[in-house]
């Protein structure tokens, strides 16, 4: 473990949990107490961070009665949205702990994961990051649909970043189950990922080339579904899909194999379809689809080239019609989209 002066400051917190918030009153509470109901098992001190970004809700209200109970929450408020990317840089920035694990304002953590990532800390003093595996839950949180997301049962140490990469892929862009060894956080440039909509994943496997990662195979983070309103964020998705490519050509000059690459642009490939329905649905013109840059992106992959680029020329109206609610409805009925994924990409 670095001592406190390595890492910028005489604080003794182990472990900071950093919420970025924006209008996070309907779930924060849930988040909040997933983690105080975590601490008097706890010897360490720990502290919770909430870096909100300018909310309009009723955000600020709650988090002071929070105050009011618990002295270990700080709360800083931005004076105006700054976006995702530098409120996430600013949560880490602002927290004292060793190590700062991101939360997303509407997930929680199981009971145990505090210990458990205390306990990993404690054995392996020399940790850049850690990635801890999720569940997905629906938005009330009385149903399962994925329990183990990544499909990993026992833990793994990584000295070698690569590895981490060509196992995990995409896996750890998902803000709440990634912990970040703060004074490393603080040694990147990471105002070149401000805007990219990724900047905790870019910062993670920036931090790891030459240091040490750790995944925890159980479960320990819910991550709470919705229910996107898809006729509106369709194209924002699939445009930060190309953000993502364009950091992964970071990684590629970084010392990331191509091989790893290839296997994070194939997860990329897979996500194309559900979002290209309920874009072809709201009846965006094709010309958004970038279609020159998608097949220079994903030429090598056959699963581009039978599924993906047939949907895009496929007109709007066909979206919409009877067949195709039909054919929908008995692709997801009997899951054959998981038989064209293993058939094309091994799982």
């Amino acid at each position: 473990m670095q001592s406190s002066v390595e890492n910028g400051d005489s604080s003794n917190i182990k472990l900071s949990v950093a919420i970025p918030t924006y209008n996070g009153a309907k779930h924060i509470q849930e988040a909040l107490d997933s983690i105080i109901s975590q601490l008097d098992d706890i010897d360490e001190e720990i502290e919770i961070v909430i870096s909100d970004n300018a909310s309009t809700d009723e955000t600020p209200e709650i988090i002071r009665e929070y105050q009011k109970k618990y002295p270990l929450i700080k709360y800083f408020r931005n004076e105006e949205n700054l976006g995702a990317d530098r409120n996430f840089d600013l949560a880490v920035r602002r927290a004292k702990g060793k190590f700062v694990w991101l939360l997303s304002d509407n997930d929680l953590i199981k009971p145990g994961a505090i210990r458990e990532v205390i306990d990993v800390i404690g054995k392996h003093s020399d940790l850049a990051a850690i990635f801890v595996n999720w569940s997905v839950y629906s938005n009330e949180l009385k149903t399962c649909i994925t329990e183990r997301v990544v499909d990993k049962k026992k833990d793994a140490f990584y000295e070698d970043a690569d590895d981490f990469l060509s196992d995990l892929k995409l896996s750890a862009v998902f803000v709440s189950s990634d912990i970040f060894n703060r004074s490393l956080w603080k040694k990147v440039k990471t105002e070149q990922y401000i805007g990219t909509s990724w900047i905790q994943y870019a910062t993670m496997m920036e931090i790891i080339i030459r240091h040490n990662a750790y995944f925890i195979s159980e479960p320990y983070v819910i991550q709470r579904s919705g229910d996107p309103q898809w006729n509106k964020t369709s194209e924002w998705r699939i445009n930060i899909n190309f953000s993502l490519l364009k950091i992964l050509k970071i990684f590629q000059n970084n010392g990331y194999s191509k091989k790893s690459i290839n296997k994070c642009k194939k997860e990329i490939v897979r996500t194309l379809p559900g979002y290209i329905v309920e874009f072809k649905k709201s009846g965006i013109e094709i010309k958004k689809f970038r279609i020159k840059d998608m097949i220079s992106e994903f030429r090598p992959f056959t699963y581009f080239w039978i599924f993906v680029l047939p949907m895009i020329m496929m007109p709007n109206m066909f979206y919409r019609s009877k067949l195709f609610g039909l054919l929908y409805k008995i692709i997801h009925k009997y899951k054959l989209y998981k038989l064209v994924s293993m058939a094309f990409h091994g799982k």
